[in-house]
């Protein structure tokens, strides 16, 4: 995944990388294969927001069944929208931890706003996902992280 749609005040990523942009699932899914077959063992996915992934293409939709879009935990407030449809972070992750129960799955870095608990239950249901997670974090008062819109 590239880009970045947050907007954040302070945060240059969408002027110089652009909007998110998703990789194809099947994509992904035929580099992790070549790796596993290379005798890879630890495998990161990574993305400016990787928790945004979204796979929109005709061809993965009509591969893989998408997951119904989590809805944003009800005690967090966030101004941004969530984009409906397509292939999700989630599937993506279930998809790459079949492949070889013996390489040990990471992903970064994860942002507060798009982590749904779909990936926590999949994490505790899949021994080869790596059970740590990297969540960038901030705190503040209200009035300053909104200002920065975070």
């Amino acid at each position: 995944q590239r880009g970045c749609d947050n907007m954040c005040s302070y945060c240059i990523v969408p002027f110089t990388r652009g909007r998110e942009r998703s990789r194809p699932i099947s994509t992904i899914l035929d580099e992790v294969r070549a790796l596993a077959d290379q005798g890879v063992k630890e495998i990161t996915l990574l993305g400016q927001n990787v928790n945004s992934y979204r796979d929109i293409s005709e061809k993965s939709l009509a591969m893989f069944e998408p997951r119904p879009v989590a809805a944003t935990r009800k005690d967090f407030k966030t101004v941004y929208k969530i984009k409906e449809g397509g292939l999700r972070f989630v599937d993506l992750l279930d998809q790459v931890s079949l492949i070889d129960p013996e390489i040990r799955i990471r992903f970064t870095s994860p942002h507060p706003k798009d982590f749904p608990e779909e990936v926590l239950h999949l994490i505790s249901e899949r021994r080869n996902i790596c059970n740590q997670i990297h969540l960038p974090a901030q705190c503040g008062s209200d009035e300053v992280l909104e200002a920065m819109k975070r």
